[in-house]
């Protein structure tokens, strides 16, 4: 498969990501550091670090802004449409670092659930439960 890259949504000119979720800032003139003149910025792939919560992020600087960018996000925006308006990604095998477009989908928040639990094992946190628990526990030592 052929590497394809496009424009981040909302970094156009700025940043790119590819379908094996690889991302590089774009070619472009930015003002020196003195402020006092303009040089030629290069193209070049972009370091990924993980995030607290396991997913690949890069850091991105467009017009003096800078913010942390998930990968899949960037990806999913970039070459999946999302007719219907869902908020989350889904990686469909479960491993949060593969971010390879055929990897990602458009899910709800339910859809995301469900195919943690069905897909992927992960039990539901279950509050009922723990507030009996805590309930027993709390009649077990104030009689």
């Amino acid at each position: 498969m052929k590497e394809v890259w496009l424009d981040c949504v909302g970094f156009e000119g700025f940043y790119q990501v590819s379908n094996f979720g690889n991302v590089r800032s774009v070619e472009r003139m930015v003002m020196n550091r003195v402020g006092n003149g303009l040089r030629k910025s290069p193209a070049k792939l972009l370091k990924q670090c993980l995030s607290k919560s396991g997913y690949w992020i890069v850091s991105f600087c467009a017009d003096g802004v800078k913010s942390n960018q998930t990968v899949h996000r960037l990806v999913c925006r970039a070459f999946i449409d999302n007719p219907k308006n869902k908020p989350q990604v889904n990686h469909k095998n479960g491993i949060k670092t593969d971010n390879q477009v055929s990897n990602l989908e458009w899910v709800t928040v339910s859809e995301n659930g469900l195919h943690a639990y069905r897909v992927l094992g992960v039990q539901a946190w279950n509050k009922g439960i723990k507030l009996k628990a805590e309930f027993d526990a709390y009649k077990a030592t104030h009689p």
